[in-house]
């Protein structure tokens, strides 16, 4: 009796282990087919020609197309700076990339092929207001109460951008053979061109999504008791549309330190910024802030750039640098030792010796 009730008791957990691995199987067979009947494995390579460096990491999104020329949500892969495959299904797309071997840029997104954008972390900038509900002319940043410009605006504090660079593609078909693969090429202002590679796949071409502000301060004394210099720009950019590579209509302020040369009696600056809507767009003036921590006390210089701004992003292109002299009356040696306060100083941007160049 007991014989038969284990060879009884062995048939049943064999028959409930057949059926259980069964209607697993059918399951496992039927996702698997549907996932590898829909995919097309396409090639994706990168043309750097145009940058100065080459990323070593890219992310690419793959907006599907309706046929009401709106985008769905993309289909987004992160692969080699050098290229690599990716499976989409079949159908038409429109086509971002950027590099994603940076530590601050944030995407935003609402899967848009047109609104997607990309920033950086913000903080809020502290501001004492008056009885009268007006706000005072001091501002909170790095630890110090910072004087701004008359007439300049209060903004949302923004990191400046890591190197970042931007592809586009506005046509893209994919077809079931990876043989097959028809891609139809932009070519207006912004020149990026993607064309079809040798592997029948997709050639993204990249430029760089920033400018790059850059300036010598001269005409301080006693710059070697300086111990700090940072800048401020306003009035610039918060964030950066990728498909078109134009500057978001929201303004912020990038904050940047300096550095020093006391032998020969400079300040140089250097910032990447998104780019800033013109004034008659939307009434926002752009002011360069330097601030100077020394021995002595601390020291300020401020001016209005909205127009300097304007004539060298007219005259160059994103992904290049514009330079200019700044003549700035600091005196350090002035003050008393220990000052926190920080002390005004007027100047002009040195038109006779400003440049602009690449």
């Amino acid at each position: 009796m007991r014989y038969h009730k284990v060879i009884r008791f062995m048939w049943c957990r064999l028959a409930l282990l057949t059926g259980l691995l069964a209607t697993l199987s059918a399951c496992e067979h039927k996702e698997l087919y549907m996932i590898d009947s829909n995919l097309v494995r396409v090639r994706v390579d990168f043309n750097y020609d145009k940058l100065d460096r080459k990323p070593t990491a890219m992310r690419v999104l793959f907006y599907p197309l309706n046929a009401d020329k709106t985008t769905g949500r993309p289909y987004m892969f992160d692969i080699n700076g050098t290229g690599g495959y990716v499976n989409v299904p079949e159908g038409d797309f429109r086509v971002l990339a950027y590099n994603v071997d940076n530590e601050n840029i944030i995407e935003v997104s609402d899967d848009n092929f047109d609104s997607f954008q990309l920033t950086t972390s913000s903080n809020a900038v502290d501001v004492d207001y008056n009885a009268n509900g007006t706000s005072s002319r001091m501002r909170t940043l790095f630890g110090e109460n910072l004087p701004k410009a008359e007439g300049e605006q209060e903004f949302l504090l923004y990191d400046e951008p890591d190197y970042t660079c931007r592809c586009r593609c506005d046509s893209f078909h994919v077809n079931p053979s990876a043989t097959d693969l028809a891609i139809t090429t932009r070519n207006d202002n912004s020149d990026l061109v993607s064309g079809k590679n040798e592997n029948g796949g997709l050639t993204l071409v990249a430029e760089e999504a920033f400018y790059t502000l850059e300036f010598d301060v001269k005409g301080i004394e006693g710059l070697s008791r300086a111990s700090y210099v940072r800048a401020t720009v306003s009035g610039v950019a918060a964030s950066l549309y990728m498909s078109s590579g134009l500057p978001s209509s929201e303004s912020g302020m990038v904050s940047f330190a300096c550095k020093v040369d006391a032998a020969s009696g400079l300040v140089h600056g250097s910032v990447r910024l998104w780019g800033y809507q013109p004034e008659e767009v939307d009434d926002v003036r752009q002011f360069l802030n330097i601030y100077v921590w020394a021995s002595s006390g601390n020291y300020y210089f401020t001016n209005d750039v909205t127009r300097q701004l304007t004539e060298a992003t007219e005259q160059r292109s994103r992904g290049t640098s514009f330079t200019f002299n700044v003549e700035a009356i600091l005196d350090l040696t002035q003050g008393s030792v220990g000052d926190s306060g920080f002390q005004p100083s007027v100047g002009d941007w040195s038109s006779e010796r400003r440049s602009i160049y690449m």
